[in-house]
C-alpha cells in the first residue's frame, strides 16, 4: 500500500477535525504483507469500496479485507486511467500523442464529479456513519476527486482538498522515481520528463474539477444536492459522525 492514508486529523473550515480511523483513501489492495493485512484487519473496516474498472478488478483482484464494493469510477473511460493499459500507450505513443493523452486526463477531471454512481455509493455509506477505504489502482486520479469531495463536503476548504490531493506525489515518490530512472534509460530525459507526469498528480487537475463545479453550480451545497440528493440537513448529520469539535 504504497498511497494509503487515513482522512482523520484534517481540520475542517467550521473549527471541526475529521475522526480519525473513520474514512481511508488507499491504491489497490493487492500484495499485502503480512503487516499491512494485520493493520487493516485491525481497523474494523465496514467497506471496501473498490473505484477501478471491470477489467482491473479482475485482473488484479483485492484481498478480501472487508466487504468489498466494485464500483467503477468511470466505466466508460477506457483505459486512459487504467495504469497498465496507459503504460503501454504512453510508450508507443509519439509527442503529438502524449499531448492528447494528457488532455484527455484532464477532461476526465472536468466530468468525474457529476452524477457519478460510484461516488454517490460512498456517500451513501457516510449516511451510515460506516468505516471505508475506497480506492483505484495508484490511488491519485479516481480516489484523488473522490477524497477531495469528501473533504469539502464535511466542511474543508479547497486548499485543504487539493492539497491532500497533491500529496500522493510524496507518497508515492519512491515508486515514481524508480519508474521515472526507467524511463530515462530507455527513452531519454525529454520523453521522460513528459511521460512520468501520468505517474504523479498535478494540481491544474483537481483545480479543473473544481471548477467545473464551480461553473454549474452557486455553491458546494447546491453541488450536494443536485448531484447527490445531500440536503443542508443530511450534510449536517454525516458532518456529526465524521468530525468531532476540537
Amino acid at each position: 500500500m504504497d498511497n494509503f492514508r487515513d482522512l482523520g486529523g484534517i481540520v475542517t473550515d467550521n473549527n471541526r477535525e475529521i475522526i480519525k480511523n473513520k474514512i481511508f483513501r488507499s491504491d489497490a489492495l493487492i500484495n499485502l504483507s503480512d503487516e499491512e493485512r494485520k493493520y487493516l484487519n485491525n481497523l474494523h473496516i465496514d467497506e471496501v469500496f473498490d473505484l477501478r474498472s471491470n477489467a482491473e478488478q479482475i485482473a488484479r483482484p483485492d484481498e478480501p479485507i472487508a466487504v468489498i464494493r466494485s464500483v467503477p469510477a468511470l466505466p466508460d473511460s477506457g483505459t486512459v486511467l487504467e495504469p497498465a493499459a496507459l503504460e503501454e500507450l504512453v510508450m508507443k505513443a509519439d509527442d503529438d500523442m502524449l499531448n492528447r493523452l494528457i488532455d484527455k486526463v484532464q477532461s476526465l477531471y472536468e466530468v468525474i464529479a457529476f452524477k457519478n454512481s460510484a461516488y454517490s455509493q460512498v456517500f451513501d455509506s457516510m449516511r451510515q456513519g460506516r468505516t471505508f477505504i475506497f480506492h483505484c489502482t495508484a490511488g491519485k486520479d479516481r480516489t484523488g476527486v473522490l477524497a477531495a469531495l469528501i473533504l469539502i463536503l464535511l466542511g474543508c476548504s479547497e486548499e485543504k482538498a487539493i492539497s491532500d490531493y497533491m500529496l500522493s506525489n510524496q507518497y508515492r515518490q519512491k515508486i515514481n522515481s524508480r519508474v521515472y530512472a526507467l524511463l530515462k534509460s530507455k527513452t531519454g530525459e525529454q520523453r521522460a520528463d513528459k511521460i512520468i507526469r501520468f505517474y504523479c498528480v498535478e494540481q491544474v487537475c483537481i483545480e479543473k474539477t473544481l471548477s467545473a463545479i464551480k461553473a454549474k453550480y452557486s455553491d458546494y451545497a447546491e453541488f450536494f444536492l443536485k448531484e447527490y440528493s445531500i440536503t443542508d440537513k443530511e450534510r449536517a448529520e454525516i458532518t456529526e459522525l465524521y468530525t468531532r469539535k476540537i
